[in-house]
């Protein structure tokens, strides 16, 4: 299995699969998967770890523009907003196709939302949106996210509403399990802003599917937000 194979799987949400082949994969591209499915399982220190050394001098660009990407999704979801931020300007830095600069945008959108710049966010959001290759259904609901976050920091939850359903309708007809996860996440915390009685039963489907497939970031914020509690910036592809 090649290391696109499994970086797809990853993205999927089958992490078993994807860890099956990149273990066996010491490249930096297969070491790349292993630090992407780290991130989504909530080892946020291997994920770390693993995209320094993929960054480094000397390692395959694309694997590093990839590795900057996860990095900066982890430093998000740990808070580091100060510190993810130049990590998305160096996978912008070496995108190697409008996928990769529509990526490297929507992080600095959402490095943006973590700093409450709404304008900022709007303006890379635009410029996401403008490079996005039309019919990347990763791109397409990554920008979903973050246009959600921007209509919650813009306090449009019904925007919001908007923009995270139609990222879950998108994820679950590309049978991406944990991006429909993450995407009734946000579609569940707007629709609790908005006061719809619905959002308990949406946040606990999102739940359910993260802790099924071992995404434990998801499950957790699930479980916070079903709590009571506020969510915690949480943007990774």
């Amino acid at each position: 299995m090649t290391s696109e194979r499994a970086l797809a799987l990853a993205h999927l949400g089958r992490f078993d699969a994807a860890h099956g082949a990149s273990a066996r994969d010491p490249s930096d591209r297969g070491r790349h998967v292993l630090a992407y499915i780290a991130a989504a399982r909530g080892r946020f220190g291997d994920a770390l770890t693993l995209c320094r050394a993929i960054t480094s001098p000397g390692a395959d660009p694309l694997a590093t523009h990839r590795a900057f990407l996860t990095a900066a999704s982890v430093l998000r979801q740990m808070g580091r907003h100060d510190e993810a931020r130049p990590a998305d300007v160096s996978a912008l830095r070496l995108a190697p196709d409008a996928a990769g600069r529509a990526h490297a945008s929507i992080g600095l959108a959402a490095d943006a939302v973590g700093r409450g710049d709404a304008d900022r966010c709007a303006s890379m959001l635009a410029e996401a949106g403008a490079c996005a290759p039309a019919g990347d259904w990763r791109v397409a609901v990554r920008l979903g996210w973050v246009l959600a976050e921007h209509a919650m920091l813009r306090d449009r939850p019904a925007h919001a509403a908007e923009a995270a359903g139609a990222a879950a309708a998108l994820s679950r007809r590309a049978g991406a399990v944990r991006h429909e996860a993450k995407s009734l996440l946000f579609l569940g915390a707007a629709m609790a802003a908005a006061g719809d009685e619905r959002a308990a039963r949406t946040l606990s489907a999102a739940g359910t599917i993260a802790t099924r497939i071992g995404a434990a970031p998801i499950a957790h914020v699930a479980r916070a937000l079903l709590e009571g509690g506020q969510s915690p910036h949480l943007e990774h592809g």
